[in-house]
């Protein structure tokens, strides 16, 4: 939009060009779990990031709750990505150890 600064664009078409590589991604590992552990990892630390990032700013009076609520989700799929992870554990061992 004319409105926003061009640094808010710029940071507006990271945040999309973001969440399209991520849900590719995961679009690889829902087709290949074994082959693409590391794409989960990648996951993981980016959504414990963000999570963290809104629950910070939040916590300085920068974002309102129901952004601090988005985050916290992200926290929550964090937690459940890993348990994916250690739940598959055993099928990383016969996996190639490349990203795994």
């Amino acid at each position: 939009p004319q409105s926003m600064s061009v640094v808010s664009q710029v940071h507006l078409q990271l945040g999309w060009v973001s969440v399209l590589s991520f849900g590719i991604g995961y679009a690889f590992v829902a087709l290949d779990p074994t082959k693409n552990r590391g794409i989960v990892w990648l996951g993981m630390a980016g959504k414990m990031y963000v999570g963290l990032l809104f629950v910070f700013f939040w916590s300085k009076g920068h974002l309102q709750l129901a952004a601090m609520l988005g985050g916290l989700g992200d926290i929550l799929f964090a937690f459940l990505f890993l348990l994916f992870l250690w739940q598959t554990r055993a099928m990383a061992n016969v996996a190639p150890k490349l990203l795994v």
